[in-house]
């Protein structure tokens, strides 16, 4: 829920502000207005909000209302704004800090906004009344009314899962990649983080251990070339490239590629690394790119004829006419440390160029939630709307922000409209019990270590798993099943018992020999299954809870 622009994790979260409106100088009772009406008042508010210092970064005031009543285990400033948002006038309490807050320390921090707002204790705004054109006016940050919450911003304005994947990569163990049978594992980039875990277990990579990416398909051919000499790049670096470049648009990607040439040109003793690829696209902006001009000659037309150079006004017309756009290419090259492309001239202007990246902390990328299962969610009544996520497993506090953003009272009166399920094998249907995906997603963040969880999504493969009930019972009882994550192919399988055997399969009588037929033979007499995750089976605590569930069904009937 928090966005981090390379020095601070930033939350906010918004509120509705509701008010009353008074005859000038009147004892008249007044008018309620709701957060639709109270947007036409905003700059007298903010005016008023600023003259008594609840406005701005780092705001002391406001911290005084906190202290008392919150604490956090991690330095936390805060700061007040308004925005209009949807029509209606919203308060949006920031929450800036280093380290990023936890779940429940965000809901602690919301609870306790609500409860300061709606109890009327920020005294600058409690009986005070703001002179407005039609009268005076009352603000309320917060109240008692049903239709009063808060709630994070990704929350109101639907904005989890932007992400647009589009890149395609493959992933290889570099244990294994000499192995005929190992296939590493295809990916899908930009992507959340719990999708880059999974196809990491695919591959059979394990933590620390050294692998390698490919690029494929679309990425553009000037990419590839240069991160092909790249040394130790991350999957998680790759991701955020893929991110940035996802968006850039024509004009972009031609300035992103000048920037690399012309950071290659500067220093030749040192490749291109991914820390330059990555600050290169947050820097574009101090690159000017001018496209198809590709040489001094149509530098020099472009300057004469767009009135580019300063002192050519010291000339007379005839006189202009008669300079050598050669010549003038040549000395705006120089002057500007320009280089020419196959696609166009680049030079850096005079804007700041800033390292994001400092090769340690990946900067997050924007659209990326945590959950699980993410649910789009939609009123049965306006289907077509937007809607929000919800992202699990949560809390009730969770589930009540999604109810209050959609103006529903229960789960019922809601869709599933669109679904995000990080486990493979298993996805979300639109009629699925939004609490119990919540209790099987608890459950699967319990799981002690990835190895439980890459043990959960075999099983899953293994009993074919369709249904909710059916995973949610898999994963109560993955006692029942015997793993192996080491197995990555039926013919790795196979290798392994002639290896116990202490036969030596690099003889050349082995070298037609049908290993992945072998080993599918030998599954089977096992009743054993090869899945993306490796091998597993039922063991024999399988067939004794089976038999406990079969001895209590009829005990039932």
């Amino acid at each position: 829920m928090e966005h981090y622009d390379g020095e601070f994790y930033t939350l906010r979260l918004f509120s509705p502000i509701e008010g009353e409106i008074y005859p000038l100088n009147s004892t008249e009772e007044g008018t309620h207005l709701t957060a639709y009406e109270m947007e036409n008042y905003s700059s007298f508010i903010r005016d008023h909000m600023e003259d008594v210092g609840l406005l701005g970064k780092r705001n002391q005031k406001l911290m005084t209302y906190f202290n008392n009543e919150i604490r956090l285990h991690k330095p936390v400033s805060l700061s007040l704004d308004l925005e209009a948002y949807g029509g209606r006038l919203w308060s949006v309490l920031q929450a800036d800090s280093q380290d990023k807050l936890t779940h429940e320390e965000v809901q602690s921090l919301a609870e306790t906004w609500e409860m300061i707002a709606a109890g009327g204790f920020i005294r600058e705004m409690q009986e005070t009344r703001i002179l407005v054109p039609d009268g005076e006016l009352t603000v309320f940050l917060g109240n008692e009314g049903l239709d009063y919450f808060v709630c994070p911003e990704e929350v109101l304005k639907g904005t989890a899962h932007t992400l647009k994947p589009a890149l395609d990569v493959a992933i290889y163990s570099e244990a294994y990649f000499l192995e005929r049978s190992y296939q590493g594992a295809k990916l899908r980039l930009p992507a959340e983080p719990a999708f880059l875990k999974d196809a990491k277990m695919r591959a059979f990579i394990h933590e620390n251990e050294p692998y390698q990416i490919e690029l494929l398909g679309e990425w553009p051919s000037f990419l590839t070339s240069v991160l092909e000499k790249a040394k130790a790049v991350t999957l998680e670096e790759v991701n955020v490239l893929a991110c940035l470049v996802a968006h850039m648009d024509s004009i972009q990607l031609e300035t992103y590629e000048a920037a690399i040439q012309m950071r290659q040109e500067k220093n030749t003793d040192a490749p291109v690394g991914i820390k330059d690829l990555l600050n290169l696209c947050y820097n574009l902006k101090c690159f000017e790119f001018r496209p198809g001009i590709i040489n001094d000659r149509m530098l020099g037309e472009f300057c004469l004829e767009e009135d580019r150079l300063d002192w050519i006004h010291i000339f007379e017309v005839d006189v202009r006419k008669l300079l050598d756009p050669q010549r003038v290419g040549m000395d705006q090259r120089k002057e500007e440390v320009g280089i020419f492309t196959s696609k166009g001239y680049v030079f850096e202007n005079a804007l700041s160029y800033q390292d994001i990246y400092d090769g340690i902390h990946l900067p997050d990328i924007d659209g990326v939630a945590g959950g699980i299962f993410s649910l789009r969610l939609v009123g049965s009544q306006y289907p077509e709307e937007q809607g929000t996520w919800l992202e699990l497993p949560t809390t009730d506090l969770g589930f009540q922000w999604v109810l209050n953003r959609l103006n529903e009272r229960t789960f019922d009166d809601c869709i599933i409209a669109e679904s995000i399920s990080t486990v493979q094998g298993l996805s979300v249907k639109q009629t699925d019990d939004i609490e119990t995906l919540n209790e099987l997603a608890r459950r699967i963040q319990e799981f002690t270590d990835d190895r439980t969880l890459c043990k959960f999504e075999a099983a899953l493969e293994l009993e074919q798993c369709d249904s909710l009930e059916q995973a949610l019972h898999i994963a109560e009882n993955l006692d029942c099943y015997s793993y192996d994550p080491q197995m990555y192919s039926m013919a790795a399988y196979t290798r392994y018992l002639f290896r116990e055997l202490e036969i030596n399969i690099d003889d050349p009588a082995f070298a037609t020999f049908d290993f992945q037929g072998y080993g599918e033979r030998q599954l089977g007499l096992l009743e054993s299954v090869q899945t993306a995750y490796g091998m597993i089976t039922r063991n024999e605590d399988f067939l004794i809870q089976a038999q406990q569930n079969t001895e209590q069904g009829m005990k039932m009937q």
